[in-house]
């Protein structure tokens, strides 16, 4: 318990873990203790206990207002319990980080407690603090404890895994406590049997006088995951007085100074994913507003891991197609992943039906992803799907599409066996899925088209005709072509060019991807070409060349410091310019969802580091300085003498700042963008330079929203 206590020397703890595994409990047991104190000792600091989605962004303005209605003043400390930072939202949640780290040193006396999922803009800062799940000893004993009786190991080796899993966080115990208590052992059941088991328990008497209150139930969840609070107001429920206080005698909600909503964030995110299966939302209205959809991340996952495949589908459908990079997060949530329900863990349905769910799947894809589509998408010329080859049991999946002549129908059975036709298939995939969720069709799909995406991104291989990074592959190839070292920056006669394009066969050096090569050719055929046609007799570096001459030592000694800032800011520009070339072209409908896209236009500011004694070669220190929208990105770029000048305090205060400003200037995004100052060699030597820099932002990016498995280049 001390680890989680904040105290004088760390005012300030960030409590990180998932649902259930105790956060609030937890910090309710701290808020416990802070109130008994403040009764034994009537200067002991005042205990505060407020909801970051009502605090984020006027914490001390929200504390004040708390304390002055007590009659007290926060010159005697403040003991402060703040919960459920991740439902403020990255940008908010960092916010409120900024403003709990200034509030607990400059007020004497005071300490703060802040709980969260793992977002990223809380869980690797220095003040958080993991919370554990309950070892498997203390999950039983904490079953036992509730259920009132002994669990011996013979008994709960027969439970399901996934309910040995989920009690090792304490909300499931305490329910499988419940369950057991009331049905005395335990049947085939999951963690969502466990939340349907107290939902029934709750509501058998009250829908025993009015079947309505469940109806009731679903709408306060989705109104409540509509609201930015997660409560309502009385008078928005609708219903008569004894139906709302029936709601009340449930025990599932609670009302508070005129509001209404559900205790435990679990609860309305359960009922919200019941509203869905309802249809009380319609995902044609969720896919209109972003910002709403954003909202219904957590009853989304739920809803996907829990329901039918047609009731799945049916939402998902308008949704990948709108919003791609948003639902491919849902599918690869963790509420998506849990086995809620065991209902879900059903044998395979037959090879055809089969066929059809991942047709069905891979064709929203399809439609959302274009005109990305065409590159690694099983289509035709005419963006149609392939035949699909179907082979399925009670354990095992292969599918595969077809490429072959033959006029096949679009779902072809068991077509694998015979291995003289197997080249006439790709994409081939292999599955183990005895016990698989209705959702396995989305997952097999995404992972396809992620995993064929990140090879072309991993090759650089993404079709551009114009720009920076057209102008990196002409000359590369040309440095190649003329049997040059990737270092150098002479100009090169188009006549050298073209008499090497004559021979007959070219030796490629081992720094040359060999895709990048015969990608490359092309372009600097063309590209001699249209220099001839405008009279020019040269192909030129497209960035700036060393201005001193050396024959030994590091590249980075042949340029001069200000010619080695021109180098620099031109290469950042040019990878900026690339960059959105990239998203423009291929992945604009991934746009809403990609860190680096949303942020600009922004201003790329860099100190860069010079060889020292701590460094053997040149770093940059770099962050994003969001614009207003309209402006035109730019790169600002200066020298630093050493790491220590920026580093801790600067660091601190500059994210602080440019949260704000993310905050305030990208509005639409707040709920999940968040600011970062990033430290790494300045690698703007080699040809493709730019390239390289352009395609690991957009490869950063798609990998936070699972579409890029591939790796990233670390240049620490």
């Amino acid at each position: 318990m001390s680890k989680f206590q904040p105290n004088d020397e760390n005012p300030l703890i960030i409590l990180i873990g998932d649902f259930g595994v105790g956060k609030s409990l937890l910090a309710q047991r701290l808020f416990q203790d802070a109130i008994k104190q403040a009764r034994k000792n009537p200067a002991a600091p005042i205990p505060v206990d407020l909801k970051a989605q009502q605090v984020a962004g006027q914490l001390q303005k929200t504390i004040e207002e708390e304390i002055s209605k007590l009659g007290q003043s926060f010159s005697q400390g403040v003991t402060a319990i703040i919960d459920g930072a991740d439902e403020a939202g990255s940008a908010l949640a960092a916010h409120l980080l900024n403003e709990a780290r200034i509030l607990v040193n400059t007020w004497e006396k005071t300490t703060l407690v802040i709980t969260s999922r793992a977002i990223p803009a809380l869980s690797k800062v220095e003040e958080a603090v993991q919370v554990p799940p309950l070892t498997e000893n203390e999950a039983y004993a904490l079953v036992e404890r509730i259920s009132k009786q002994p669990i011996p190991p013979y008994v709960s080796s027969q439970w399901p895994e996934s309910i040995r899993h989920a009690i090792r966080r304490p909300l499931f115990a305490v329910l499988l406590g419940v369950y057991l208590k009331n049905q005395g052992t335990i049947a085939s059941t999951s963690p969502g049997d466990l939340l349907s088991n107290l939902v029934e328990r709750s509501l058998e008497k009250a829908r025993a006088n009015n079947s309505n209150v469940e109806q009731l139930l679903l709408c306060l969840a989705a109104q409540a995951t509509d609201c930015s609070i997660g409560v309502v107001s009385k008078t928005d429920i609708g219903g008569t007085t004894s139906e709302f206080q029936m709601l009340l005698n449930t025990g599932l909600v609670v009302e508070n100074a005129g509001t209404i909503g559900f205790p435990l964030p679990i609860l309305t995110q359960w009922f919200a994913a019941q509203s869905l299966a309802a249809g009380i939302i319609d995902p044609n209205d969720l896919k209109l507003e972003p910002q709403r959809l954003e909202r219904w991340r957590y009853p989304l996952a739920i809803f996907v891991g829990n329901y039918s495949y047609e009731q799945v589908s049916k939402v998902l459908v308008p949704l990948v197609q709108k919003h791609p990079a948003f639902i491919s997060e849902i599918v690869k949530e963790e509420l998506a992943i849990t086995r809620w329900n065991v209902t879900q863990s059903v044998p395979l349905p037959l090879s055809l039906e089969f066929g059809r769910r991942i047709r069905t799947a891979m064709q929203a894809w399809i439609d959302g992803i274009a005109p990305l589509s065409k590159l690694i998408a099983p289509v035709r010329e005419d963006n149609t799907l392939l035949p699909i080859g179907v082979d399925a049991d009670e354990m095992y999946l292969t599918t595969g599409w077809y490429c072959g002549d033959e006029n096949l129908p679009d779902i072809v059975i068991s077509p694998f066996s015979e291995p003289e036709l197997l080249s006439n298939w790709f994409g081939l995939t292999g599955v183990k899925v005895a016990n698989h969720k209705s959702a396995l069709a989305w997952n097999l799909t995404l992972n396809e088209l992620s995993s064929s995406l990140s090879q072309l991104l991993e090759k650089r291989m993404l079709p551009v005709n114009h720009g920076s990074i057209f102008k990196e592959i002409v000359w590369q190839t040309a440095l190649i072509v003329t049997s040059r070292g990737e270092l150098n920056y002479s100009p090169i006669s188009l006549s050298e060019i073209e008499e090497c394009l004559s021979k007959s066969s070219l030796n490629i050096p081992s720094w040359v991807n060999e895709y990048e090569y015969c990608y490359g050719l092309k372009h600097l055929i063309a590209q001699v070409n249209s220099l001839r046609q405008d009279g020019e007799a040269e192909l030129h570096s497209p960035w700036p060349e060393p201005d001193i001459d050396i024959t030994d030592g590091w590249i980075w000694e042949s340029y001069s410091e200000l010619q080695l800032l021109v180098r620099a800011k031109a290469v950042y520009e040019g990878a900026i310019e690339g960059y959105q070339q990239l998203v423009n072209t291929y992945f604009s409908k991934f746009a809403p969802r990609l860190t680096t896209a949303v942020t600009l236009p922004a201003r790329f500011v860099g100190k860069i580091i010079l060889p020292n004694s701590y460094n053997n070669q040149p770093w940059i220190i770099s962050y994003w300085e969001p614009l207003p929208k309209g402006k035109q990105s730019c790169v600002d770029l200066c020298f630093f003498p050493t790491k220590e000048n920026l580093f801790p305090k600067g660091c601190d205060y500059s994210i602080s700042v440019l949260n704000s400003q993310l905050l305030s200037l990208r509005k639409e995004a707040s709920t999940w963008l968040y600011a970062s100052i990033n430290s790494e060699v300045l690698d703007v030597f080699k040809p493709n330079s730019a390239t390289e820099l352009a395609y690991e932002w957009l490869c950063h990016d798609l990998k936070k929203i699972a579409w890029f498995n591939g790796n990233i280049v670390n240049r620490l």
